[in-house]
């Protein structure tokens, strides 16, 4: 391969339950790569109140994300067809993510093609491996969703 992919992206820092990557239907955000930490998929935001825990966060009541996203995964792939983006994106661990805008996406696949295939064809192998779950999970018990999820952490 020719070209390097990083030239078209930033790394953005994250923060566990302080950085919000999307809410639910912005057509303006672009394509994530989990570096590092970990980025949770929510249905809804939880109520926050004033406590706080020893690193200062606001305590607050979440959910049970729908998934969790670690190092290798791209996020936000719906924006590779110019979908709005779905859920809440929060930090769920400390990390970072590389981010494509989508005017950079556009520059770069303009200029690396076969790079951007390339990406575009890992970020729709992980969607179908997301659908695959999904479908797996709406046919199991409680307990069996609950320990799956636990095994993620």
């Amino acid at each position: 391969r020719r070209g390097c992919p990083y030239r078209f992206c930033v790394g953005l820092r994250l923060k566990r339950h302080q950085t919000m990557l999307w809410v639910p239907g912005e057509t303006n955000v672009g394509l994530f790569l989990v570096a590092s930490g970990s980025v949770a998929l929510f249905q809804s935001l939880p109520e926050c109140n004033e406590e706080r825990d020893p690193d200062g966060i606001t305590m607050a009541t979440w959910s049970r994300p729908v998934a969790i996203y670690r190092a290798g995964w791209f996020l936000n792939r719906r924006s590779l067809v110019d979908l709005p983006t779905e859920g809440f994106a929060v930090a769920y661990e400390d990390g970072d993510v590389l981010y494509w805008s989508q005017k950079s996406w556009a520059k770069m696949d303009r200029e690396l093609p076969r790079m951007a295939e390339s990406i575009s064809k890992q970020a729709m192998k992980q969607m179908g491996h997301d659908i695959r779950r999904k479908g797996a999970e709406e046919h199991m018990s409680p307990k069996e969703v609950d320990r799956r999820f636990a095994n993620m952490r």
